[in-house]
């Protein structure tokens, strides 16, 4: 089984169509990091966490291409709305002074503690984990607000697939999904705070898994479910309290 799975893995990298791309991708990345190093870091980041997303979409059955495409499609949307905030500064609102201000500088020192080995958060107004979660972002790629913005795209882009699950378990048609998949793509206020360095994204995503999870317990209770559930329930819990509570309140009064 490893001598067929180093036969096909060689027989793929010396493909000339795979080549050529490897080839093509890595001039791309030389050009791009020679102008914006910042900029061809967060590229490497992204195709990483899609080309992992797609495995795991992969392993998990899911064979119909709407899925993948509606990912794809959100992803690009929001990244084009980060480069062109990141880019033109666009702040309408804020005058580039807000939360994302502070969670930038906040994460930049963690990320400065964890490359020193320092893990402790003593001295650090940490409220939440989400500056954290940049922190060690940014000690794996670059200490740049980018970076965090891309990855705030690809959350983005994962709550497009469960927004998918969630039409698909009341019922929805593949049509339905498309359609709430793109709505959900270019809702406005989704589109421009989800592309800052905020917990939003985060939140909203959160949000969509805990839906989809009490969904899946009304319909069927199991406890793998309902533990999934509670843990669920305990990160959103953590975010926005106030959101949990509706969330089990909505729960309670459906089960009973």
């Amino acid at each position: 089984m490893l001598k067929n799975f180093i036969l096909r893995f060689k027989n793929a990298l010396f493909s000339p169509h795979l080549s050529f791309i490897i080839i093509s991708s890595c001039l791309f990345l030389a050009v791009v990091s020679f102008f914006d190093k910042t900029l061809a870091m967060g590229i490497i980041f992204i195709v990483f966490l899609t080309a992992l997303t797609f495995s795991i979409l992969k392993r998990a059955g899911f064979k119909t291409k709407t899925i993948y495409i509606l990912f794809s499609i959100a992803l690009l949307i929001h990244l084009g709305m980060v480069f062109f905030i990141h880019y033109a500064n666009f702040q309408p609102f804020s005058g580039s002074a807000g939360d994302y201000s502070e969670y930038d500088a906040m994460a930049q020192q963690i990320s400065e503690r964890v490359h020193q080995g320092n893990f402790s958060y003593q001295g650090l107004d940490v409220a939440h984990y989400y500056p954290v979660i940049m922190g060690y972002i940014f000690a794996l790629t670059l200490p740049e607000a980018l970076i965090a913005q891309m990855f705030n795209a690809w959350i983005v882009a994962l709550l497009v697939i469960f927004v998918y699950l969630i039409v698909k378990e009341i019922g929805g048609s593949e049509k339905d999904t498309i359609v709430a998949g793109l709505l959900v793509s270019v809702y406005p206020s989704l589109l421009f705070f989800g592309s800052l360095q905020l917990k939003d994204a985060l939140v909203v995503l959160l949000c969509s898994i805990t839906l989809l999870l009490i969904l899946k317990v009304l319909k069927a209770f199991s406890l793998p479910k309902f533990l999934a559930l509670y843990i669920f329930l305990a990160a959103l819990t953590h975010f926005r309290a106030y959101i949990a509570s509706a969330a089990i309140l909505a729960f309670v009064i459906s089960w009973f």
